[in-house]
């Protein structure tokens, strides 16, 4: 006799709650929408897919010659397979292995990670099969869009026509202009190879077509960088730190980035939120502001190892320090930095050094989502284009003086103001994502952002639109800086304090964020820079998982 065992594969079927996607261009916005339509693609690969674009269209901010963070959120990993939902993925600069700084004119280009930290994301999208999200596209596939529009052309963006002239007489031979569209035809050409050649590219194999050629480029300028270290490159990704506010989990941008700057700003406001409902409206942003004090100040000491051991410390004094500034704020201040954290006192100086140019996105499909952020540093990096059809990076400018925290060194990656944070509930929904462009402005621009949200209950579009105000250090000295749309309350305050006003030339910061806080989903990208948003509150987007 003949016995048959069927071993059935009993399938829950998770109704997502929603799609949404925050991008710095429009037709980056649509390409993913598309995407979803007609792929049903899952978060990492939009990550890719979206990424891309904003390179193609914002070649002066991000691309392949530079690299990225991203926060990664899945709540399906926590509730069915009970594994951490919670990834960072570092894909950024690294400085070679004989880096030496200010050595000549493009002995800042650091290591590329973009096409690298691709690869890790895809290898991701590969692995949450165990969480029961299945991926939808081949890697070839990934790159299709992006090719016709590196070869048909795009509408050139605002902040693209108002960069252009910064290249000055930097060669950029592969950009062209026909017919009203930016062609970008080097960089259609590399595209497809990277989509025929598989994640593994030759970028980062030693004898590989376009590690020669990127090899030949960086020699011709006397880069420091070899070919050992592009060759050595590797994305490390790692379960993200996890700190609670609001009852919700926050994760974000580890080092290099600084999101625990963002923790401690949100903490400070928890403990103060009952007080700060009985303040006016200029009150609270005066508030708001000397958060950012403690915040900004913190920022440049994160790589210090007695501070990141005290962080949980700092942490656990946010309602003293809350206390102080709710105690003070009606009164004069020193413009020195702050030094005094709670009971942790921080005795280092350290200048504080301005940061440049990134993209940000935002991603969300269910209980799955991405916050990410990408940069070259300056607009257009170091200037040296690629035959590729990118620009070469110039992030190790970000180190700050030898003897900091952040000093130069060897194979390190310098420290940022990124912060693409996500909070997600209980219930292990990412309710609130958020990230900024904007280089030193990105602590200020996203903490503007969330506390006109959380404390003065504006709508989401609206609390990116406000006027913003936050510190900027020179020297280590204070100064008030806003733009000049804040009201004349809060100027007469600022004077009240002998403050002077610096006003930005233009408005500042690019956010990009999406929220279910209130039960609905909102999004909002920030005119300041460009952008759109995709939302979809009824999505089709299912994760299988097999039961136990």
């Amino acid at each position: 006799m003949k016995f048959f065992i069927l071993i059935f594969q009993i399938l829950v079927d998770v109704q997502a709650v929603s799609d949404i996607i925050v991008t710095n261009a429009k037709v980056c916005t649509d390409m993913g929408k598309h995407y979803i339509e007609r792929f049903d693609a899952n978060p990492l690969e939009l990550a890719i897919i979206i990424s891309t674009c904003e390179g193609i269209v914002n070649p002066q901010y991000s691309g392949f010659g530079g690299g990225f963070l991203a926060t990664i959120f899945n709540g399906y990993c926590a509730t069915y397979n009970n594994s951490d939902p919670a990834l960072v993925v570092n894909a950024r600069e690294r400085a070679p292995s004989n880096f030496f700084p200010n050595a000549g004119e493009f002995s800042e280009i650091g290591v590329p990670g973009t096409l690298k930290g691709f690869a890790m994301l895809y290898l991701m999208s590969q692995w949450m099969r165990v969480c029961g999200v299945q991926p939808k596209l081949e890697w070839k596939d990934l790159f299709t869009e992006n090719i016709k529009l590196a070869e048909t052309g795009w509408n050139e963006t605002p902040h693209f026509k108002k960069n252009w002239h910064e290249l000055g007489n930097a060669p950029h031979p592969f950009i062209s202009i026909a017919e009203g569209k930016i062609i970008n035809q080097a960089l259609a050409n590399f595209l497809e190879h990277i989509a025929i050649e598989g994640p593994y590219s030759c970028f980062y194999r030693p004898n590989g077509f376009f590690h020669s050629i990127v090899m030949s480029e960086l020699l011709s300028v006397n880069s420091q960088i070899s070919s050992n270290d592009i060759l050595a490159y590797d994305v490390p990704a790692r379960y993200a730190d996890k700190n609670l506010c609001f009852n919700y989990t926050i994760i974000g941008s580890d080092l290099p980035g600084s999101g625990a700057t963002f923790v401690l700003g949100c903490k400070i406001v928890e403990a103060a939120y009952g007080t700060l409902k009985t303040l006016t409206r200029e009150e609270r942003t005066l508030f708001m502001y000397h958060v950012l004090r403690y915040m900004y100040s913190l920022k440049p000491h994160l790589k210090s190892p007695n501070v990141q051991n005290k962080l949980q410390q700092i942490y656990g004094d946010a309602t003293n320090i809350a206390n102080h500034i709710l105690n003070s704020f009606e009164s004069a201040w020193n413009p020195k930095r702050i030094k005094k954290f709670g009971s942790f006192v921080i005795h280092e100086n350290v200048r504080h050094k301005r940061e440049h140019g990134t993209t940000n996105i935002v991603i969300r499909r269910g209980k799955f989502g991405i916050t990410m952020t990408s940069t070259i540093n300056n607009a257009w990096g170091s200037k040296l284009a690629s035959s590729l059809g990118f620009f070469y990076n110039n992030q190790l400018k970000d180190f700050d003086d030898v003897g900091s925290p952040n000093e130069p060194r060897p194979n390190s990656t310098p420290q940022s103001s990124t912060s693409a944070m996500i909070l997600y509930s209980k219930k292990m929904n990412p309710v609130l994502q958020i990230g900024a462009a904007g280089g030193d402005e990105i602590i200020g621009a996203i903490f503007n952002t969330f506390f006109n949200y959380i404390v003065n209950n504006m709508t989401l579009v609206n609390a990116n639109k406000a006027p913003r105000c936050m510190p900027r250090y020179r020297n280590n000295v204070e100064s008030v800086y806003c733009e000049k749309e804040i009201n004349r309350a809060l100027k007469k305050k600022f004077k009240d304090f002998g403050k002077k006003i610096v006003y930005a030339t233009e408005r500042f910061g690019g956010v990009t964020a999406s929220s279910t806080f209130r039960n609905k989903a909102e999004a909002a990208f920030d005119e300041r820079r460009d952008g759109s948003v995709y939302i979809n509150p009824n999505s089709n987007f299912k994760a299988y998982v097999m039961l136990p």
